[in-house]
């Protein structure tokens, strides 16, 4: 007779595993016990689930987040092409995060810190850029990143305190987040170009007293 364990992928048991301990860490918090609850639930010997994930509910949490952002980058695909407006392309990829972090919100909010959506910003960020059409290969690659991470963090921490209907407050946090980091960016733009008129390296520019300014300016906001 063939048993579950052997008509699954590894990928099938995981995201069993995972969609049962989302169902427990509203009431056990992601740990051992809802670990050992969801294994029961979702019918995977405890030997098998200690191979899926070695350290227990810790790997299932950074589980977590991976699946999120394969869905988000699913979720983005051809946006560039539908969608004109870069301001526009960059708010639907973080209200499509937070919409998928949304279907488990509380299990979301109760993430420790070494798997919070922090954790993952990097591959967030660049998901949401590559999806908004962005090809930049220089500096600005991780200049754009970075400042799209300050408002991912600052939106999600918003989000998380939200009772707005329909998150309508975050979306309208986020759009001033997004309006401020784009004058940021258009401002470093028009700076740079004049630095290259003016014969002044960028490294130059950058190391400038107001190119200080601008940096740090981009770093708090």
């Amino acid at each position: 007779m063939t048993t579950r364990t052997m008509t699954l992928t590894d990928n099938d048991e995981k995201d069993a595993i995972l969609k049962a301990v989302l169902s427990h860490v509203p009431f056990d918090g992601w740990s051992a016990a809802a670990f050992a609850a969801s294994i029961k639930d979702a019918r995977i010997a405890a030997e098998r689930a200690a191979r899926l994930f070695p350290r227990g509910v810790p790997d299932v949490a950074t589980y977590f987040g991976e699946s999120i952002a394969s869905r988000l980058e699913a979720d983005l695909e051809g946006l560039a092409a539908r969608e004109s407006s870069i301001r526009r392309r960059i708010a639907i990829g973080v209200r499509q995060l937070m919409t998928l972090f949304a279907e488990h919100r509380e299990a979301v909010r109760r993430l420790p810190p070494p798997h919070n959506p922090a954790a993952g910003l990097y591959r967030i960020t660049d998901t949401i850029w590559r999806a908004a059409g962005d090809q930049s290969t220089d500096y600005n690659f991780y200049t754009k990143r970075g400042l799209l991470a300050g408002v991912v963090t600052a939106t999600y921490l918003y989000w998380l305190d939200d009772e707005s209907e329909d998150y309508s407050d975050t979306w309208a946090f986020l759009d001033r987040r997004i309006e401020n980091v784009l004058q940021i960016q258009m401002l470093r733009g028009r700076l740079e170009k004049a630095g290259r008129r003016l014969g002044m390296p960028l490294d130059a520019w950058r190391k400038s007293p107001l190119g200080r300014v601008i940096r740090g300016q981009a770093r708090t906001r």
